[in-house]
C-alpha cells in the first residue's frame, strides 16, 4: 500500500513540475517532442536562475548587488519569496526524480524526470541553494 501511495505522489509531483505534460484534460498523453520542448524550456529556466543566483547565497542578496551602497535599506538580502519558489521546485526534483529517487522506469538518465534532475544538478549553485534552505529551515535542532 505504501509503495503504491509513494508512486502516486511522485507521479503527481512530476505532472506538476512538468506543467501537466503527462496528460491533457482529455487524458491523452503528449508526444515525445512536446515533452522534449518542456524539458528544454525547464533547462533554460534553471540556467537563467543559476546565472541570476551566481555566487550569492540567496536570491534576496542579488538585488543588493545592483544598488548603490547608500541606497541599500534595512531588511534587504537573505532569503525571499523567490528563494522559496525555487526551493519548492529544486527540492522536489532532486528528492524524487534524481537517479536514486526516480521510480518511473526507463534506462538510467533517459526518463523525463531524470533529465529534469540532471538539469538542476548541472547548476551547482542551485543545488547549494537547496542545501542551504534545507539546513536553515528544515534541519533538526
Amino acid at each position: 500500500m505504501q509503495a503504491a501511495l509513494s508512486y502516486t505522489l511522485r507521479a503527481a509531483a512530476l505532472g506538476e513540475v512538468l506543467g501537466g505534460a503527462g496528460a491533457n484534460a482529455a487524458g491523452a498523453t503528449l508526444d515525445a517532442r512536446a515533452v522534449a520542448r518542456l524539458l528544454e524550456a525547464a533547462d533554460e529556466a534553471f540556467g537563467a536562475l543559476g546565472v541570476l543566483l551566481g555566487a550569492s547565497e540567496w536570491f534576496g542578496d542579488v538585488r543588493g548587488q545592483f544598488e548603490e551602497e547608500e541606497d541599500r535599506g534595512e531588511g534587504r538580502g537573505g532569503p525571499n519569496m523567490l528563494d522559496a519558489a525555487v526551493f519548492a521546485y529544486t527540492h522536489v526534483i532532486l528528492r524524487f526524480f534524481d537517479d536514486e529517487g526516480e521510480v518511473f522506469g526507463g534506462e538510467a538518465g533517459q526518463t523525463p524526470a531524470r533529465r529534469l534532475a540532471r538539469s538542476v544538478r548541472e547548476r551547482g549553485n542551485l543545488v547549494g541553494h537547496r542545501t542551504r534552505v534545507l539546513a536553515r529551515y528544515y534541519s533538526k535542532q
